[in-house]
């Protein structure tokens, strides 16, 4: 089910987006209702929404002002007014698509058709996937900007953790930059063959080429020089069986 809030200042605009919804988009689920800029934008921060129907004029304010305040959310918008001069300005804002009142449910729902496809094909592009071969993992989909890249793991030298994002270093040649934190990919690899040496740092195994325990550094074979933090240098030396000299 696909989530969708309404927001309009008329209620039976709202009465009636709902009914359509109910008849013909079987597959969106209606968590509420809102007529002002400042309930909607509150409460869409919190938990936003797969799909968000925005009239223009509200009773505190404009859909645009809704739109300003939401623009780090990935929410599809349809816009819905009974005035077509807002059209430019919406699509400017990268509304998904813009219906005039009075609504026709069958536009209603080809739009929100269109959305779920869109929907569908961002969710899988934005999944990292494993890909097994006789039931060991040798390869990672990795989402990129507009497709998933497959790639081996033995190939996969290290990631490095910067904000949310994560970028993986593969080969010694190429660096892929993924909208995914480090500790998604610890978790998919931490049980093969990487290891976390450092907030910032997970590296495969095989490309280890020296420690030195005293400086809290760990040196690969392509050259990285990389810190070793407190918190995993005691799982390292136990890892390897170190002696402390």
């Amino acid at each position: 089910m696909y989530n969708v809030v309404i927001v309009d200042d008329e209620i039976d605009s709202q009465i009636t987006l709902q009914s359509f919804l109910s008849e013909y988009c079987p597959n969106t689920k209606l968590i509420t209702t809102y007529s002002n800029v400042r309930d909607c934008v509150k409460k869409l921060l919190v938990s936003p929404p797969d799909i968000l129907l925005l009239d223009i004029n509200l009773s505190d304010g404009t859909g645009f002002d809704v739109l300003k305040e939401i623009t780090q959310l990935s929410i599809k918008v349809i816009f819905i007014s009974a005035h077509d001069q807002y059209a430019i300005d919406a699509f400017k804002h990268k509304v998904n698509n813009y219906l005039l009142k009075p609504i026709n449910p069958l536009d209603l729902k080809n739009a929100i058709d269109d959305l779920i496809t869109t929907i569908e094909l961002e969710r899988k592009l934005n999944n990292i996937e494993l890909f097994k071969e006789n039931s060991s993992v040798k390869k990672l989909g990795i989402p990129s900007k507009d497709a998933l890249q497959v790639t081996s793991l033995k190939d996969i030298i290290r990631c490095e953790a910067n904000g949310n994002y994560t970028f993986i270093y593969i080969n010694d040649k190429e660096r892929i930059i993924v909208p995914k934190t480090i500790k998604i990919f610890e978790d998919i690899l931490s049980t093969n063959g990487f290891i976390r040496i450092h907030q910032s740092h997970l590296i495969n195994q095989k490309y280890l080429d020296e420690i030195r325990v005293k400086k809290n550094l760990i040196l690969l074979k392509n050259g990285d020089e990389l810190p070793v933090s407190r918190k995993y240098k005691m799982t390292i030396i136990n890892l390897f069986k170190l002696k402390i000299i």
